[in-house]
């Protein structure tokens, strides 16, 4: 019998993105999610050097500063007045998300420079599969 998986739902207003898969192993099961916020016109991902420095726009995904929950990110956009005031929910101001994506244990992590396709990742126990990722 195939294993049975329950949906995910994203908190409203959250895009699921893919995630990089260049150094996963065959068959690593992805186990949790990290959220960041991203700019859409060129998406780019916020950045913050440190604590106190100003952000920065990264035009690459792992360059950005990912958080355990999306009400970490909320936090972070409000740190950087993304935050949408006329909103009462976590809202980000028009041209910007918070996006998630699965991540891994580093024990799934393999020394190689190749993508591994979606189809040979495990997403079942997050609920999702490939075809829930943002185009």
């Amino acid at each position: 019998m195939a294993k049975k998986t329950k949906k995910t739902i994203m908190p409203e207003g959250v895009i699921l993105t893919a995630p990089n898969t260049q150094c996963l192993r065959e068959g690593a099961s992805a186990v949790g999610f990290e959220y960041a916020v991203r700019r859409d016109k060129d998406k780019r991902y916020l950045s913050e050097p440190d604590e106190y420095g100003e952000g920065v726009w990264e035009t690459d995904s792992e360059s950005g500063t990912w958080r355990g929950s999306a009400e970490d990110a909320y936090n972070l956009a409000n740190r950087y007045d993304l935050l949408n005031p006329d909103c009462e929910e976590d809202t980000l101001i028009d041209g910007y998300h918070v996006v998630a994506r699965p991540w891994f244990h580093d024990e799934d992590l393999i020394d190689s420079e190749e993508d591994m396709p979606f189809d040979k990742l495990d997403f079942s126990g997050l609920g999702i599969t490939p075809d829930d990722f943002e185009e």
